[in-house]
């Protein structure tokens, strides 16, 4: 069966949409600048998407329909623009996987 073809993905620099959904994938330290223990600081109205939960018990990624179900819970819709990152971008690049 063929696949329909992806999102169409594109890097963002900031100022980003106003209301293009903001994804933090870091997972449960998403905030913590682990080289000084500071905080890194926050995107607003980001909400948190850890990268983790894109995948089955058994550490595989989910059913299309899974994640599709997901992503909506959190607010991600075809006709909204998303943004995701994290610290240093691998989080955020498993999103994008995710997202695709």
């Amino acid at each position: 069966m063929p696949r329909k073809p992806g999102p169409r993905l594109r890097q963002l620099s900031a100022p980003y949409p106003r209301d293009a959904a903001r994804c933090e994938a870091a997972g449960a330290l998403p905030f913590r600048d682990l080289f000084d223990g500071g905080i890194a600081g926050h995107v607003p109205g980001a909400i948190s998407a850890p990268a983790a939960a894109n995948l089955t018990d058994d550490d595989y990624f989910a059913y299309p329909r899974t994640l599709q179900r997901h992503f909506t819970g959190l607010g991600v819709s075809k006709d909204r623009e998303v943004v995701v990152f994290c610290g240093s971008g691998v989080s955020a690049t498993h999103n994008l996987a995710a997202l695709a």
